[in-house]
């Protein structure tokens, strides 16, 4: 495995023809020649298999893959080669974690893939997990909203949604989201004849001003910012340029591609009446793995 050969290799002194590829059948099987047509395993860090069977979904079975031990292949990933109707369809290229393994039957338990179901015919690579996370390389992407040319911050405690949506865009086939942070962005103003005042965190059932997240479409809201008292202050009349806060709570659980999200600030409130936020954005910062 892992070697480049431009003629044949011998197997138990028996030289194989070209097209043909060498194999291990399993444990304690001597190795043999195979038909391109009919690929068999390699070696532990690597295995292959053909789907001979869907064992109830999100099952299926590899039955030359018989006989490994149980839970043998529990944690490889599962990436699925080539699609059986040879058009390159999804989930050719789409990679699974295995959560469970059937020895006498060669069943695999995954996740469901989606949006087309594993098929009878289907080439499946297994990958050992310290092979898998070479491939599974993280990558970030940012996603902002409109700008909201002004909201209000008023002294006393209300709900503010935000206008604009953020749209997170199709990601490259078989990534999962890993990480997934909220981020709001603004500058203030102050629009009193009051001194300037900082902001204040609220007295509201003793709960933290929360910037929340959700699916545009449906779902309940989620906390992913969360502002401690006094988080803000006022130096200046004005702030120019804008902060930028990042959310601490992970929401990767409610994030994925091709979605739009809504967001609303929970409970605002602020010392001085009629504090402005001008140009506020809200966004969703993701590391996804492929």
């Amino acid at each position: 495995m892992g070697q480049e050969n431009t003629v044949p290799r011998k197997i138990n002194g028996v030289e194989g023809t070209l097209g043909q590829i060498m194999q291990s059948q399993g444990p304690g099987v001597v190795e043999q020649w195979t038909n391109p047509s009919d690929i068999g395993v390699d070696y532990g860090l690597s295995f292959i298999g053909t789907v001979t069977g869907i064992a109830g979904a999100p099952k299926f079975q590899c039955s030359g893959l018989i006989g490994f031990g149980e839970e043998f292949f529990k944690s490889y990933w599962a990436y699925v080669v080539w699609d059986a109707d040879g058009a390159g369809a999804q989930p050719q290229g789409q990679m699974l974690e295995c959560t469970g393994y059937a020895t006498a039957t060669g069943d695999f338990t995954v996740a469901a893939f989606a949006p087309n179901a594993i098929a009878v015919g289907d080439k499946v690579l297994f990958l050992h997990p310290s092979i898998a996370a070479t491939r599974r390389m993280l990558d970030s992407l940012d996603f902002w909203s409109d700008p909201q040319e002004e909201i209000q911050v008023p002294a006393v405690a209300g709900t503010l949604v935000f206008t604009p949506t953020v749209t997170v865009a199709d990601l490259p086939v078989g990534a999962t989201v890993v990480r997934a942070f909220a981020m709001f962005k603004f500058r203030m103003v102050e629009n009193t004849a009051d001194a300037p005042n900082a902001l204040d965190g609220p007295t509201v059932a003793a709960t933290s001003q929360v910037i929340q997240v959700k699916e545009t479409a449906g779902g309940a809201y989620v906390d992913a910012i969360n502002f401690a008292d006094n988080q803000f202050s006022l130096v200046n009349l004005t702030r120019e340029g804008g902060d930028a806060y990042i959310g601490s709570p992970d929401i990767a659980g409610e994030v994925d591609g091709n979605d739009s999200y809504t967001f609303q600030w929970l409970l605002r409130k602020c010392d001085a009446d009629f504090i402005n936020f001008n140009d506020c954005q809200v966004g969703l910062r993701i590391w996804y793995s492929v």
